[in-house]
């Protein structure tokens, strides 16, 4: 069960507009990740050679640099070089933590791709919002969530042979497979709007609501 508690415009009307310019795909691979140099660079580049092929997209990255030694010490910025123009122009927006939370981000209907790490939350969010899906695993049961979503046919597990490292090319070939307009991409982007259809019309916190009802009336517990 995933549940927004306000809408994206009640929680950042700033962000909100912003959304509402274009097509965004939202890179959010949870609370705890903090990007390595490595990483970053990878995806900096994936980004920018994405943004240089389709126009009409711009990226919302949440994004938080990984300590380099056990002083703290931070790396420097030379790994955004490649999305510098998007940043100036507005269609990449890189924020260390969301204004608003995932799910009214995704229920805005202006977020095309969720790229994640294979999340619990992260997948059922979007499964839930009818958003197709690409899982770049880190961990344990992250590539239970990769495999899943190519298995139900609503995304891709984004560089399988080197995660979780990865590389530019593959993570721009990962992007492009989700956000492509032929014949499989299409079918990828309706699979996953069904899914979200389906959520809609029955939500899981009224589902669970009416669980906890029937367990309260029949007197279980008591």
């Amino acid at each position: 069960m995933s549940l927004s508690l306000s809408t994206a415009e009640e929680q950042s009307p700033a962000l909100a507009r912003w959304l509402a310019r274009s097509p965004t795909v939202m890179i959010n691979l949870g609370n705890v990740f903090s990007w390595t140099e490595d990483h970053a660079t990878a995806m900096a580049q994936a980004v920018a050679d994405v943004l240089h092929e389709r126009t009409d997209l711009q990226v919302l990255w949440k994004f938080r640099k990984a300590a380099v030694d056990t002083e703290g010490t931070i790396y420097g910025d030379e790994f955004a070089s490649p999305v510098h123009p998007f940043l100036e122009s507005g269609r990449v927006k890189m924020e260390q933590w969301l204004e608003v939370d995932p799910t009214s981000l995704l229920e805005t209907g202006h977020i095309v791709a969720s790229v994640h790490h294979g999340g619990a939350g992260c997948y059922h969010e979007a499964l839930g919002t009818g958003v197709p899906q690409l899982v770049l695993p880190l961990w344990l049961d992250h590539y239970s969530f990769a495999q899943l979503v190519e298995d139900v046919g609503i995304g891709v597990w984004g560089c399988r042979e080197t995660s979780p490292y990865w590389t530019a090319g593959c993570l721009r070939h990962a992007l492009l497979t989700v956000l492509d307009r032929n014949e499989s991409g299409i079918a990828m982007r309706e699979k996953a709007r069904q899914f979200g259809d389906l959520a809609r019309r029955d939500p899981g916190q009224y589902v669970a609501a009416r669980e906890i009802a029937k367990l309260a009336a029949s007197g279980y517990g008591s």
